[in-house]
């Protein structure tokens, strides 16, 4: 079902101030040596009856990113939108994720980074993002997990302290903000998204596997989207003033998708490798 909301005006974007990094509990601690290869993991039985997982489609000229995280190394998640914005990784560990099925992922904390390239290819005014997500814990009141954030809040996606999903877009002169009303579950996968065609922005978040998401959606200002700050991208964590990470996601991330068009839910259902769409 889909819901309308009202959006938040934050701040202007000249001065928009993000929280400070949130406190990450004991299980968000990474080994101590970031730079140990990821071990290849293991090929699991998966559910025989579901789908596979989502794959890449080159074909589709709006897939802008995609980490699927199958070849991804301690260095490196391989982008296979054909597009070749690879990801360069530190402080991630390899684990999977098991809905719908089998697959690799990578765990994230404190120490971790995700940054891509600085690319035209996200210079987009109608978009996606979109991830799967289990996080191990909830950052404190007032604060975000940033699950994907392009252009410096250009356009973002988030986890907030009620593990709800949050979604952020700057227009010329004003970052705004929506938040879904399910909340996403500890220890639990969930694909969560993003979606703007402006003035519309929707949240999505698909518990557990569920084909069925809670679906909210408000209206911007209508105004195009700011693309002035150069900072690239960056995968579980939100953009500081210094276009740093900042405001890190604690838990596993897999299947990172940027799209130049909104997704129906059936499109997001289906992207995402669930049965029942």
């Amino acid at each position: 079902m889909r819901n309308a909301i009202a959006l938040s005006l934050v701040l202007a974007a000249c001065s928009y101030t993000p929280p400070a990094d949130p406190l990450l509990g004991v299980d968000s601690v990474l080994p101590s040596d970031p730079n140990d290869p990821v071990d290849p993991l293991p090929d699991g039985p998966g559910d025989p009856d579901a789908p596979p997982q989502g794959t890449c489609t080159t074909s589709d000229s709006s897939l802008r990113l995609c980490l699927e995280l199958e070849d991804s190394t301690s260095t490196a998640a391989l982008d296979g939108s054909g597009q070749g914005h690879h990801a360069q990784v530190t402080g991630a560990t390899a684990t999977e994720r098991d809905v719908p099925s089998v697959s690799r992922a990578l765990q994230l904390g404190g120490t971790s980074a995700i940054m891509i390239g600085d690319t035209p290819d996200f210079d987009v005014q109608t978009l996606t993002i979109s991830a799967w997500v289990k996080r191990s814990s909830a950052p404190t009141i007032g604060q975000r997990f940033g699950v994907v954030d392009v252009g410096s809040k250009q356009a973002a996606l988030a986890i907030d302290s009620q593990g709800r999903v949050v979604c952020m877009v700057r227009t010329d002169f004003d970052v705004w903000v929506g938040t879904g009303f399910a909340a996403t579950s500890v220890n639990e996968w969930s694909l969560v998204a993003c979606t703007y065609d402006a003035p519309d922005l929707c949240m999505y978040t698909f518990k557990a596997g569920s084909s069925n998401p809670d679906v909210e959606c408000g209206q911007t200002d209508g105004e195009p989207l700011d693309m002035s700050i150069d900072s690239g991208g960056t995968i579980g964590a939100l953009f500081d003033n210094a276009n740093q990470p900042t405001s890190k996601f604690a838990g596993s991330i897999d299947s990172i998708r940027v799209y130049s068009r909104a997704l129906t839910e059936t499109q997001l259902c289906t992207a995402g490798g669930l049965s029942g769409c």
